[in-house]
């Protein structure tokens, strides 16, 4: 029996696609999370003989799903090269944008209880969705889904002579304390926000060939955000912006003290919500769905600045 407190979950940038790095050179990266579901599940169809019997008489693989998800708690430094990834572009000067580069990893899930340990082996990993959440009194939470075109597994670690770093070890930053600043419309808010969140989606779609049941690769579709917040019900012009369909901005900060991510939408719009009285004792919340747009000044739809 394998116990969760004993799996581990490493990766390490793939040069070409599908091919893991090998060598001494080679340097994975041990990562943090609060839940892992990496799989390379067959998909599978019925046979459609007919049999006297009316007994069903094959099931055969026709294709097969590479697939993973991380939960995790926000912290510095620690998800860097996946928010990359998500937005398929480099970092310039700290500020990341939504862009069209190409990139992926190879994973490595390690049960450390088994003798000798086993390992769940992907590779070819792009990034399909990145969730971030920030609710009060909660820590900032969220998700990174991956699609790939591999799924082994192995007794025999993929790192061979390479290394791989520890996990970092930088505070778990909640949306209490450490969110602040929040802006609409580059002016400060006195909204009083309970939670936001957003949700970037890559829209991946698989490759498929005769030849092979995985796929030979993961295709970029449109990179949409879209997202949420809910406020107390204080402030009818911000309501107006759902009702007018006007365009606003909206930024706020995340910081552990030392390191400060600035989360930007240039240009979101609000497409549905109301202000509702849920019950007796209560208060009006409005809780509002909004789609992010391309900014042409920003040059994107969204922007992650580190300092």
């Amino acid at each position: 029996m394998s116990e969760a407190n004993r799996v581990s979950v490493k990766s390490i940038p793939e040069v070409a696609y599908g091919t893991t790095p090998v060598g001494t050179s080679s340097v994975w990266q041990a990562l943090r999370f609060t839940s892992e579901n990496f799989s390379g599940k067959p998909r599978t169809q019925e046979s459609n003989e007919i049999n006297s019997n009316r007994q069903i008489s094959d099931l055969f693989v026709v294709g097969q799903d590479v697939d993973g998800a991380l939960d995790f708690e926000w912290s510095a430094d620690t998800y860097d090269r996946f928010m990359e990834m998500a937005m398929s572009d480099a970092p310039v000067g700290g500020v990341y944008k939504i862009g069209t580069d190409r990139y992926s990893e190879s994973v490595e899930v390690g049960f450390e209880d088994f003798s000798p340990i086993q390992f769940l082996q992907f590779k070819g990993f792009r990034v399909s969705q990145w969730d971030m959440s920030f609710e009060f009194g909660q820590p900032v939470t969220g998700n990174f889904a991956f699609a790939g075109n591999f799924a082994g597994d192995s007794t025999t670690s993929l790192v061979g002579a390479g290394s791989t770093t520890a996990s970092t070890v930088t505070d778990v930053m909640n949306a209490t304390a450490d969110v602040s600043n929040m802006q609409i419309d580059g002016a400060g808010s006195t909204i009083c926000f309970q939670s936001l969140n957003f949700s970037l989606n890559n829209n991946l779609r698989a490759k498929e060939c005769i030849g092979s049941a995985a796929p030979s690769d993961q295709l970029y579709g449109s990179a949409t955000i879209t997202g949420s917040v809910n406020a107390y019900f204080e402030d009818i012009s911000f309501y107006n912006k759902l009702i007018n369909n006007t365009a606003l901005s909206l930024s706020w900060d995340v910081s552990d003290g030392t390191t400060t991510y600035t989360f930007f939408l240039p240009k979101i719009k609000f497409s549905s919500g109301s202000p509702d009285a849920t019950g007796k004792d209560t208060d009006v919340f409005l809780n509002m769905d909004f789609t992010a747009l391309y900014d042409a000044t920003e040059a994107s739809t969204m922007t992650v600045t580190k300092v």
